[in-house]
């Protein structure tokens, strides 16, 4: 009976933390439609139409998150989160319940909740003439018509390391 206590706080703070990241992707997103949608009249193409609102967003994204995610209310929900998470280990593992395959099964459940709520595209879609290179701490976009065969031999080995 505490296991079902425990997951639904879990599950419950989970959801908590990610309206308020849904929240701030929600209101940037408003807010760079209002942004750009007087500059559509000046604009030569629906192309550049979507990449104007699509950088506005970012940049507002990037400062709403700045900020929000130093608030004493995320931080706050996020601390309640992990110490829920913990405190269902522990209760996992005293009634002997494998707690690998907890993790999965709710990791796995989270994330296809994700993806059906915002529709999520794989990192290895080919919607784009760049590719992503992802090293320790970096991520670099490379242009993939400008790579020779070295380049991405030595790209390779780099995030490798």
């Amino acid at each position: 009976m505490q296991s079902i206590s425990k997951s639904t706080e879990a599950y419950n703070y989970g959801l908590q933390l990610y309206n308020y990241y849904s929240s701030v992707y929600l209101r940037t997103f408003q807010q760079a439609l209002k942004m750009t949608k007087h500059l559509q009249d000046h604009w030569s193409s629906k192309l550049n139409d979507i990449e104007s609102l699509y950088d506005t967003w970012l940049r507002l994204m990037d400062r709403e998150f700045d900020k929000e995610l130093k608030s004493q209310s995320f931080t706050s929900i996020l601390s309640k989160y992990v110490h829920s998470i913990i405190d269902l280990h522990s209760v996992y593992k005293r009634t002997g319940v494998p707690v690998d395959y907890i993790d999965w099964a709710f990791n796995s459940y989270m994330q296809s909740i994700v993806s059906l709520v915002t529709f999520s595209i794989s990192k290895e879609s080919e919607l784009s003439g760049h590719d992503t290179i992802y090293l320790k701490g970096k991520t670099i976009p490379v242009n993939k018509s400008s790579l020779t065969t070295s380049d991405i031999f030595q790209l390779k080995l780099l995030a490798k390391c």
